[in-house]
């Protein structure tokens, strides 16, 4: 029984050496971003460019380009009759989702061809307008 006690007590010291290791990489990784957000807030063009950046670093394309392809198909989901390019980006980005591109014109510019893309999931009604296909 007493091996088994210390056998768990040296998991449980593991884990917390661990957790610990793990929280001071956190506190670093806090310090640094409200470095930038400071930096940002004195030079606000800075700002622009470090975000494209934050994002690009954050998470993998294809796992970006996947997450938007879901959310599309969730916006879709409430309009079987299917939805203009612009009505997409405005729901997607009430949805906390960045599409990519500079402006407007660019990100439905992107969408159109995430659209063309994925024509297995999406069908296009009439010019600048999709719906998910049946």
């Amino acid at each position: 029984m007493k091996e088994i006690l210390e056998s768990r007590i040296s998991l449980l010291r593991s884990q917390l050496m661990d957790v610990e290791q793990r929280r001071e990489y956190l506190q670093a990784q806090l310090r640094l971003l409200e470095d930038i957000a400071e930096l940002i807030e004195k030079y606000p063009a800075l700002g622009e460019g470090l975000i494209g950046l934050f994002r690009q670093t954050t998470m993998p394309r294809r796992r970006r380009t996947r997450e938007l392809v879901n959310n599309i198909v969730e916006v879709l989901k409430a309009t079987p009759q299917g939805m203009e390019l612009e009505e997409i980006r405005r729901a997607l980005m009430d949805r906390g989702l960045q599409v990519p591109g500079k402006d407007p014109q660019m990100q439905r510019a992107r969408l159109t061809l995430i659209f063309r893309k994925n024509q297995d999931l999406f069908q296009r009604v009439r010019r600048g307008v999709y719906r998910l296909k049946v």
